[in-house]
């Protein structure tokens, strides 16, 4: 894995939502053909993708489907003909995940 590709990972995995959406933003290619990125660079958008799609949604409190399209439309992603739905995401209140904390503990290996 390149050293940029290392950076991303880490990112996802910090849990932080800006670091998430720093990646979103940078892998977002707004072209219809997938082409244009590396099968590591889709991946890893697509792992960045999800993640922050499930914030939304729990954020949000709407269906996976309109947190899909709001975000699309934010990042300009015009999908129509080759959208593939994400893996749904369990619904949960907002009570249960206070909005201070980050989604995984940054000191966790997530390798062992």
């Amino acid at each position: 894995m390149s050293r940029r590709a290392q950076e991303y990972d880490q990112k996802i995995n910090s849990g932080e939502i800006y670091q998430i959406a720093e990646v979103v933003r940078d892998l977002n290619k707004n072209s219809e053909i997938p082409v244009d990125q590396s099968y590591s660079e889709r991946q890893l958008f697509e792992k960045a993708y999800e993640r922050i799609l499930s914030e939304f949604q729990i954020v949000l409190n709407v269906s996976l489907e309109d947190t899909q399209k709001k975000l699309d439309k934010a990042l300009k992603r015009n999908l129509v003909g080759q959208a593939q739905p994400i893996a749904s995401v369990p619904k949960s209140s907002t009570t249960e995940l206070p909005v201070e904390e980050p989604i995984a503990d940054p000191d966790e290996n997530l390798d062992e």
